[in-house]
């Protein structure tokens, strides 16, 4: 089993969750409070965890953005909301009134997102 996650926090950003949330880390000698940066590798895990609700997730995700940290994370609305604009590209393809011009952007567009 991996040990815990730790995650690099901005002074500023660590002044501003504490603003926004109310609690504070505990500072060591770089400037980061270890009980922070176990927080958030916690909600790093919590994108991952299966048994977590989407709201949770969500949540977590907004932690983690408002500390700059970048994840691979998108909501369910996001993911059905991708899964509408590639259906989108696909249809422009099949679709005679669609000029070719666009037809080729749709072709880029979904040999971007890994298709044929």
């Amino acid at each position: 089993m991996p040990g815990p996650t730790y995650v690099t926090v901005r002074d500023e950003d660590k002044h501003e969750h504490e603003n926004n949330h109310g609690h504070k880390g505990q500072t060591h000698q770089h400037g980061y409070g270890e009980h922070e940066n176990r927080q958030l590798g916690g909600y790093k895990s919590t994108l991952h965890n299966p048994n977590t609700s989407p709201e949770a997730k969500d949540h977590a995700a907004e932690v983690l953005a408002e500390h700059g940290i970048k994840t691979d994370y998108q909501s369910k609305e996001a993911q059905l909301h991708e899964h509408h604009v590639i259906g989108g590209y696909k249809s422009a393809l099949h679709n005679p009134k669609v000029s070719e011009e666009a037809k080729e952007h749709a072709k880029e567009v979904l040999k971007e997102h890994g298709f044929n």
